[in-house]
Protein backbone atom coordinates (compact mmCIF):
# COMPACT_ATOMS: atom_id res chain seq x y z
CA UNK A 1 0.00 0.00 0.00
CA UNK A 2 0.95 3.64 -0.65
CA UNK A 3 1.13 5.89 2.18
CA UNK A 4 0.89 9.48 1.50
CA UNK A 5 0.87 13.19 3.90
CA UNK A 6 0.03 16.69 2.26
CA UNK A 7 -0.19 19.66 4.59
CA UNK A 8 -0.55 22.78 2.29
CA UNK A 9 -1.21 26.62 3.51
CA UNK A 10 -4.27 27.42 1.04
CA UNK A 11 -6.56 30.22 1.80
CA UNK A 12 -9.95 28.75 2.42
CA UNK A 13 -12.94 29.31 -0.07
CA UNK A 14 -15.42 28.29 2.29
CA UNK A 15 -15.93 27.76 6.10
CA UNK A 16 -13.92 24.94 7.94
CA UNK A 17 -13.88 23.71 11.40
CA UNK A 18 -10.14 23.92 13.33
CA UNK A 19 -9.51 19.96 13.95
CA UNK A 20 -7.24 21.31 16.71
CA UNK A 21 -9.21 24.09 18.78
CA UNK A 22 -12.77 23.49 17.20
CA UNK A 23 -13.18 27.00 16.35
CA UNK A 24 -14.77 28.51 12.54
CA UNK A 25 -12.15 28.65 10.65
CA UNK A 26 -13.80 31.68 7.89
CA UNK A 27 -13.65 32.01 4.10
CA UNK A 28 -10.97 34.01 3.27
CA UNK A 29 -8.40 32.58 5.98
CA UNK A 30 -4.95 31.08 5.71
CA UNK A 31 -5.17 27.43 7.13
CA UNK A 32 -3.75 23.97 7.00
CA UNK A 33 -4.97 21.33 4.79
CA UNK A 34 -3.86 18.23 5.88
CA UNK A 35 -4.82 15.12 4.28
CA UNK A 36 -2.99 11.76 3.94
CA UNK A 37 -3.54 7.95 4.89
CA UNK A 38 -2.44 5.07 7.23
CA UNK A 39 -4.74 2.70 7.02
CA UNK A 40 -7.57 4.79 5.95
CA UNK A 41 -7.83 7.92 4.56
CA UNK A 42 -8.06 11.17 6.65
CA UNK A 43 -8.36 15.18 5.50
CA UNK A 44 -8.34 18.27 8.24
CA UNK A 45 -8.18 21.29 8.69
CA UNK A 46 -5.58 23.33 11.03
CA UNK A 47 -5.41 27.18 11.88
CA UNK A 48 -2.36 28.83 11.74
CA UNK A 49 -2.55 29.21 15.54
CA UNK A 50 -2.90 25.67 15.80
CA UNK A 51 -0.72 24.08 13.30
CA UNK A 52 2.10 26.44 14.81
CA UNK A 53 1.81 24.85 18.46
CA UNK A 54 1.68 21.21 17.20
CA UNK A 55 4.86 21.95 15.10
CA UNK A 56 6.45 23.24 18.40
CA UNK A 57 5.00 21.28 21.02
CA UNK A 58 3.79 18.14 19.54
CA UNK A 59 4.25 15.81 23.18
CA UNK A 60 0.74 18.17 23.97
CA UNK A 61 -1.47 17.58 21.62
CA UNK A 62 -0.85 13.98 19.38
CA UNK A 63 -0.76 10.38 21.09
CA UNK A 64 2.49 9.17 21.99
CA UNK A 65 2.02 5.88 21.07
CA UNK A 66 0.82 6.22 16.78
CA UNK A 67 0.70 10.51 16.57
CA UNK A 68 -3.08 10.37 16.51
CA UNK A 69 -5.04 13.30 17.76
CA UNK A 70 -8.64 13.38 18.28
CA UNK A 71 -10.32 17.18 17.65
CA UNK A 72 -9.92 19.70 19.93
CA UNK A 73 -7.06 17.98 21.54
CA UNK A 74 -4.46 20.70 20.26
CA UNK A 75 -6.70 23.35 22.48
CA UNK A 76 -6.58 21.36 25.50
CA UNK A 77 -2.45 20.92 24.89
CA UNK A 78 -2.31 24.79 24.46
CA UNK A 79 -4.17 25.15 27.57
CA UNK A 80 -2.10 22.29 29.34
CA UNK A 81 1.26 24.23 28.09
CA UNK A 82 0.08 27.63 29.31
CA UNK A 83 -0.80 26.18 32.73
CA UNK A 84 2.95 24.26 33.13
CA UNK A 85 4.47 27.15 31.95
CA UNK A 86 2.36 29.40 35.07
CA UNK A 87 3.54 26.84 37.10
CA UNK A 88 7.10 27.09 36.01
CA UNK A 89 7.15 30.69 36.66
CA UNK A 90 5.70 31.17 40.26
CA UNK A 91 8.21 27.95 41.05
CA UNK A 92 10.89 30.19 40.05
CA UNK A 93 9.69 33.44 41.56
CA UNK A 94 9.47 31.36 44.97
CA UNK A 95 12.71 29.88 44.32
CA UNK A 96 13.97 33.71 43.67
CA UNK A 97 12.44 35.28 46.55
CA UNK A 98 13.87 31.95 48.89
CA UNK A 99 17.27 33.06 47.75
CA UNK A 100 17.09 36.63 48.33
CA UNK A 101 15.69 36.63 51.63
CA UNK A 102 18.02 33.94 52.96
CA UNK A 103 20.90 35.97 51.85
Amino acid sequence: MTYFYRNTLVTVRKNHICEGCLRQIEKGEKAHSIAGNTTDFYSYYFCLECEEFADKHPGYCFDDQDGSFTPGDVLSGRREYERHQQEEAARRETELEANTSGS
